[in-house]
């Protein structure tokens, strides 16, 4: 028994749903731990407030071969799970909202996949795995821009003003930064240097554009054998009949649809995928 289930036994007694919620959740932060349940008022878009079960936390995201930790904030209305959460992503005070295809510029989350929930088809546990998937993609967050520091002899420097979060992200696109994972072990893709440090005298600028690409190249095959689930493993299930090959065997062992496919409520069987060396 999870040391949550007493927890959201009690928080989940006035919703209509209470068992079902429950095993939504235990779902969830049975696989992704950065997630934790709270029992807390969540206030609403027309001014109203309302206690509610929320999972307030991290989930890991891959971008460009490195891992990160995006903060969302899942809010679960009373009639979970006929409706769908309320998700937003959660900047500290570092880090500045990308707005794009999946999030708003207030940070709330308009995923497809939430805009057609329908469970049982569509569950909490699906909605996180897209996320994922759909941050690794396109990451809704990026580093604040510093000022620079003041000048020396006694005068205040004169800062240059900054142009806004969606702008400053268009125009200079080098300085997105993501959230890195704390977690280094999850890391498993090392950080591939930009250059490998050969004198100019000694190649010309196309053998060094050849290296990079070739560097980046084998980033992104090495993101695409590790599972989108948990980040960590090796993919070795393919989901039958999309052909999906997205998870390892502990992680895809543990859902009942391929991620991939949000329409498709169960897989019609999984078939154990192995890479020869």
């Amino acid at each position: 028994m999870s040391s949550y289930e007493p927890f959201l036994r009690s928080s989940l007694q006035k919703y209509k749903h209470p068992d079902v919620a429950k095993f939504d959740i235990l779902n969830v932060i049975t696989i992704f731990g950065d997630l934790v349940p709270k029992y807390d008022e969540f206030g609403f878009e027309d001014g109203s407030t309302k206690m509610l079960v929320l999972l307030d936390g991290t989930i890991p995201v891959t971008y460009q071969g490195k891992g990160y930790n995006i903060p969302i904030l899942v809010c679960l209305l009373d009639s979970h799970p006929n409706s769908p959460p309320i998700v937003f992503v959660k900047p500290s005070s570092n880090m500045l909202i990308r707005p794009g295809q999946n999030v708003q510029q207030n940070g709330k989350v308009n995923l497809q996949y939430l805009r057609e929930w329908k469970y049982p088809n569509y569950n909490l546990l699906g909605m996180i795995q897209m996320l994922v998937i759909a941050f690794g993609e396109q990451p809704p967050l990026y580093s604040r821009p510093q000022p620079p520091p003041a000048l020396s002899g006694g005068f205040a420097a004169q800062r240059p003003s900054f142009p806004s979060a969606s702008k400053f992200n268009e125009e200079n696109p080098t300085l997105f930064s993501p959230y890195r994972h704390p977690h280094p072990d999850r890391s498993v893709v090392p950080s591939c240097p930009r250059s490998m440090s050969i004198d100019a005298d000694q190649t010309t600028g196309s053998d060094s554009t050849t290296i990079d690409e070739e560097l980046q190249e084998l980033q992104k095959l090495q993101g695409l054998l590790r599972c989108k689930i948990c980040k960590v493993r090796r993919v070795a299930l393919t989901f039958q009949p999309c052909g999906h090959c997205i998870a390892c065997e502990e992680c895809g062992y543990k859902v009942q649809s391929c991620p991939m496919c949000p329409r498709t409520s169960k897989c019609q069987g999984m078939v154990k995928t192995i890479f020869a060396p």
